[in-house]
């Protein structure tokens, strides 16, 4: 008798063929979970552009009816941006949506609704208010 110490061959294969089940869907929940910070971070980004672009559209006295495309620097990449202004039925009033992709023809990665008004002036006694 021998008075080695350590695993045969045949030890080792016979505990990886038991483990080795249990490792595969650990490997596969780590991948899913860089998948999915990555995309949260395109979905970030993407958020951080059309908020930018509402921030520069409310600097605008009242924005215009139609659609308005562009593009936009941000973390380093470039991406596509689509604004369309449309009418409601408040006078004085515009609904805007920003819709952001990370390619021309990409999907959606976000969205950013909002309504921008026309200021009015202060009203006199006797006056009505009226746009400027």
């Amino acid at each position: 008798m021998r008075d080695e110490q350590g695993f045969t061959l045949i030890e080792v294969a016979i505990a990886l063929f038991i483990v080795a089940p249990a490792l595969a869907p650990a490997v596969q929940l780590t991948i899913s979970g860089a998948d999915d910070a990555r995309r949260l971070t395109r979905h970030t980004y993407a958020e951080w552009v059309a908020m930018n672009r509402l921030g520069q559209a409310e600097l605008d006295p009242y924005p215009g009816i139609g659609t308005t495309r562009g593009q936009a620097r941000e973390a380093g990449s470039v991406w596509y941006w689509k604004q369309q202004v449309y009418e409601t039925s408040t006078p004085g009033l515009r609904r805007i949506a920003i819709r952001v992709r990370a390619t021309r023809q990409g999907p959606v990665l976000a969205t950013v609704r909002s309504d921008l008004g026309r200021m009015l002036t202060a009203r006199r006694p006797g006056k009505a208010a009226k746009a400027p």
